[in-house]
């Protein structure tokens, strides 16, 4: 059972700046021509794992965390240019959220009545482009819901916005309202559906959407609550971070339950293809990089060694035909002050754990990939300490004791000073889509010699 613990935090910007700049260039590049469904708008769309939850290749999920309508609108425009049977959109709330972002230290009580009447005309607008664009695509706008880490003087404000796009809706026959606030809010109160008091959903909140949005797509969803033995407290003692903690601070961080409990309401035994790792696998659209092979994502954004340590039961549990990994860099960033030498001892402990749950399986390790300076926090030293930890994960994989093969993908990416290329990154540590190419060209070149079930 998920009991539903939640961590207290002031609003984060939704990790948008890397993930917005990775994902939005790939996203104008690669149309949906031939999708039945299009899953397109902001966190709610981005966070769930929905290729695995709705396990149909037409089904396209285009979500990017942070947006709010205005960055939406474009693609949700060029999707319905593709012509797909059903459009889905969730828009608007991060619009609210940005008030309270962008308000200043030791602000009074905020004024969304300005936002309220914006995002009512842009949502109504957009919706009577796309129905122009394509008449014959069902579109429906998931509404907006009340997250409990948000200024409660929102929640009247929102619920005028959902009466008066509703209104809209019956009035055009444009579109179909999905009132997402019957379905969410009281889980998220309750502390039941997130460990993150909304930012992200759980298994039991993604389970209860999902079993709402499946009878307008019309297909079944693979997410069940039952088959996952997930408690947060066998979790507490985990290092690992995303934004909102330092490892040491406490517990673990509540980004980790959130996206860990998804996992494990997954079918299992699945077989595919299992990419394991951090914020590089967790920001990735691997579905489409990789469409010729089942790929079971299973990156968490922030995780350190400690953490996927902790988590390879579930990834054993996938029974996958083979493994890739990838981690180390959040140890080098977060923790400076261990050397290399030392933090390898944890990558030892996660190899021999995963050989010890998977003896027999595949397993590639991918290199540390260095950092450019455009990451000024981060930049200094850290290259040459990925480059020790480099060396010891080559050495190892050419000994049988963890029997895995060594993928260098940070020669492919680095610049001739030894930096991550500036083509390469969209902040100095995480990846644009032409890195992203390359790694997926990569990973097709070293899963094909396996002989897998492709899709």
């Amino acid at each position: 059972m998920l009991t539903g613990c939640t961590e207290k935090q002031a609003p984060l910007p939704h990790l948008k700046p890397d993930r917005q700049a990775g994902l939005l260039p790939f996203y104008e590049t690669h149309p949906v021509e031939g999708a039945y469904a299009v899953l397109l708008g902001d966190d709610l769309m981005a966070d769930g794992l929905w290729s695995e939850i709705f396990p149909n290749r037409k089904l396209f999920s285009r979500g990017i965390p942070g947006d709010c309508v205005a960055d939406i609108a474009p693609r949700a425009r060029q999707a319905a240019a593709a012509h797909p049977a059903k459009l889905l959109i969730s828009a608007g709330m991060n619009d609210f959220d940005r008030v309270a972002l962008e308000a200043p230290a030791g602000h009074g009580r905020l004024d969304y009545e300005p936002v309220a009447h914006r995002v009512a005309l842009e949502i109504q607008k957009l919706f009577k482009d796309l129905h122009r664009i394509s008449p014959e695509t069902e579109l429906y706008w998931l509404s907006l819901y009340q997250l409990p880490a948000m200024d409660p003087d929102a929640y009247p404000v929102m619920a005028r916005v959902n009466w008066a796009v509703s209104a809209y809706a019956a009035k055009t026959g444009y579109f179909t309202c999905l009132d997402l606030s019957k379905v969410l809010n009281q889980g998220l109160e309750e502390g039941i559906f997130s460990y993150t008091e909304g930012r992200w959903l759980n298994a039991e909140g993604f389970a209860q959407l999902a079993g709402y949005l499946a009878g307008y797509l019309n297909l079944p969803h693979q997410l069940d609550i039952r088959i996952t033995t997930f408690t947060d407290a066998q979790y507490q003692n985990v290092r690992s971070w995303c934004g909102t903690r330092a490892p040491g601070e406490g517990r673990v961080s509540g980004y980790y339950l959130d996206r860990l409990s998804q996992f494990q309401a997954l079918p299992r035994e699945q077989g595919g293809v299992v990419l394991f790792g951090d914020s590089l696998i967790d920001f990735g659209p691997w579905n489409e990089l990789l469409p010729e092979f089942p790929i079971h994502p299973r990156g968490i954004a922030g995780d350190l060694l400690d953490g996927f340590t902790a988590r390879v039961d579930e990834v054993a549990s996938q029974n996958p035909d083979a493994v890739v990994l990838i981690g180390g860099c959040n140890n080098l960033v977060k923790t400076p002050e261990r050397a290399p030498e030392d933090i390898w001892k944890d990558y030892e402990t996660l190899l021999a754990t995963l050989r010890k749950a998977m003896p027999a399986v595949p397993l590639f390790v991918e290199s540390i990939l260095p950092l450019s300076p455009k990451d000024e926090a981060e930049y200094e030293g850290f290259n040459a300490r990925a480059a020790v930890l480099n060396g010891f994960l080559a050495d190892a994989a050419t000994q049988a004791k963890y029997n895995y093969r060594y993928l260098d993908l940070a020669f492919q990416l680095r610049d001739m000073k030894g930096d991550l290329g500036d083509e390469y990154t969209t902040d100095g540590c995480h990846l644009t889509p032409a890195a992203y190419q390359i790694w997926a060209d990569q990973l097709r070149e070293a899963l094909g010699g396996l002989n897998l079930k492709q899709r």
